[in-house]
């Protein structure tokens, strides 16, 4: 598998870069003729592309803001803290092809609103795509994680950099977990262990592999020692007996979960975007 590097000097202050379609992450470049050429201006912060670039103006990007999404993606321009959006978010991105984003808005609305009213809908939505979207590999102790399609759109910079779409590097994240096929996903253990490897992928040498908030707060909760009891919180809603089971033989982890959540609330500044791009580079791992 390649390996995600965070390289911020991959963005030069005006660079041109040009739309491709790499097989995967490092991989070889496309001659596709539909390639489009687009002049990007330096940006700080949380996103390292202008929002200009994004799905407005590169038509390979525009499928990841769905039309289902448009309404609550313009909300968190306004307000990036909303749970509400995000559950909503959560749910509509699971009838789409895109729906990694499932997983990613459903865990921000629950480290949002820890006992909000959306817990139930979002939780089961985040249950159905690890249902219809993780899939048994050849091998019967993996599986197949199938949460953005096709190739993983990449824009080349003038310097050689590489940037790709957040949902497809999320994918490819959880595309380097092993050993999930042994249990269902259907089941709560089964569930549970997806968001735990999800916590030890997304995070090397306990950093983040990409400079993203959402990944920035799973980490922390992961250096904390609360991966396992995070894994079963998250979501222990789709399956409330077990749920409430495993909580009430768990009661000191959990209590001493929620009081480092109430300690490190998650307060993003922008929200994370399907299509925000992000630095990267193929080399082996």
């Amino acid at each position: 598998m390649t390996a995600i590097r965070t390289l911020e000097k991959c963005m030069a202050t005006a660079a041109t870069v040009a739309l491709v379609t790499l097989a995967a992450c490092g991989g070889s470049t496309s001659n596709s003729s539909a390639t489009t050429e687009t002049t990007v201006n330096g940006a700080t912060g949380h996103r390292p592309v202008p929002d200009a670039l994004r799905g407005r103006t590169a038509a390979q990007l525009e499928p990841l803001r769905p039309p289902s999404v448009t309404s609550i993606l313009a909300g968190l321009d306004r307000d990036p803290e909303d749970p509400e959006l995000y559950a909503r978010g959560a749910i509509a991105y699971a009838d789409t092809d895109y729906s990694g984003m499932t997983l990613v808005y459903g865990q921000t609305y629950r480290i949002l609103a820890t006992h909000g009213p959306k817990t139930v809908d979002t939780s089961n939505a985040m249950a159905r795509v690890l249902r219809e979207r993780v899939v048994a590999a050849s091998d019967p102790t993996d599986v197949v994680f199938n949460l953005a399609p096709g190739e993983m759109p990449m824009l080349r910079t003038s310097d050689g950099g590489q940037m790709a779409p957040f949902v497809f590097l999320f994918e490819h994240s959880m595309g380097r977990t092993s050993g999930l096929g042994s249990t269902s996903r259907t089941e709560f253990e089964g569930a549970a262990a997806v968001f735990a490897a999800e916590l030890t992928v997304i995070c090397r040498n306990n950093e983040p592999v990409l400079p993203e908030e959402f990944y920035v707060t799973l980490c922390g909760i992961a250096r904390a020692g609360h991966r396992d009891t995070y894994a079963h919180w998250v979501i222990g809603p789709a399956f409330a007996s077990a749920w409430e089971a495993y909580a009430a033989s768990h009661t000191q982890a959990v209590n001493a979960f929620q009081t480092y959540l109430a300690a490190h609330p998650y307060r993003p500044r922008t929200a994370t975007r399907a299509d925000d791009l992000f630095p990267v580079r193929g080399a082996a791992d």
